[in-house]
C-alpha cells in the first residue's frame, strides 16, 4: 500500500471562469474562496509534495501558498487545462513520488 507521504498532489486551478463570468475560484463559498475548498480539504493529509497549479497573478495562489502548497505558475491558462495537468505532472516528476493525484479547484 502507498503511503501518503510518497504521493504528491497537485491541484488545478488555472481556469479561466469564461462561463462563470468571473473568477469563479474566488467567489464566496461558505465564507471561503471556491477554490479554496479542495486546498483545505487535502493540506492536512500528509502528501508528501503539494502543488497548486495557478494562472499568473490570481488571487487565489497566496491561499495556497498560505496552506503550504508549492504554486506553480501557469502562464498561459488560455491553452486549456492539459497545459496545468503538464505543469502538474512535470513538477511530481522532479520529486521522488510514487504517484500524482490531481484535483480539480472547482
Amino acid at each position: 500500500m502507498t503511503d501518503f507521504a510518497d504521493i504528491a498532489v497537485a491541484v488545478l486551478a488555472a481556469g479561466q471562469g469564461k462561463r462563470f463570468g468571473a473568477d469563479k475560484l474566488m467567489a464566496d463559498l461558505y465564507e471561503i474562496p471556491m477554490g479554496l475548498h479542495i486546498g483545505r480539504t487535502l493540506a492536512p493529509m500528509g502528501f508528501g509534495w503539494r502543488f497548486a497549479v495557478c494562472a499568473a497573478g490570481s488571487p487565489i495562489a497566496e491561499h495556497y501558498s498560505a496552506l503550504g502548497f508549492t504554486v506553480i505558475e501557469n502562464a498561459a491558462p488560455e491553452t486549456g487545462q492539459a497545459h496545468s495537468l503538464h505543469l502538474a505532472v512535470a513538477a511530481a516528476e522532479k520529486t521522488r513520488a510514487t504517484a500524482l493525484l490531481v484535483a480539480l479547484a472547482d
